[in-house]
């Protein structure tokens, strides 16, 4: 995807489905992929609430695979980078609680 918030969604949503049906390991490797900041050439890298929602899938994939240190360091990821609100303007992308 050329978007990297696109991109982020389809992993997330492809990991949630693989941890659902059991296969936790493979969730991981789906969301553990080295480089996926900047997804290709001239992409943009993920902005804080795309990387937030990362972070937090990886979290639950982590928890899921009985790994709970990479689960807790993917929660600290997921918590120091969620962006700050803008009460004023606030439009653009949400991070969900429940992600």
């Amino acid at each position: 995807a050329a978007d990297p918030v696109l991109l982020v969604a389809a992993l997330v949503g492809r990991a949630e489905i693989l941890r659902e049906i059991g296969l936790a390991d493979r969730a991981v490797g789906v969301l553990e992929v080295p480089g996926l900041e900047v997804p290709g050439p001239g992409a943009a890298p993920l902005d804080a609430a795309a990387y937030t929602r990362l972070a937090a899938a990886r979290a639950v994939a982590h928890a899921a695979a009985g790994d709970p240190p990479a689960s807790r360091r993917a929660l600290e990821e997921a918590a120091g980078s969620f962006p700050a609100i803008d009460a004023v303007r606030p439009a653009g992308p949400a991070v969900e609680l429940a992600d």
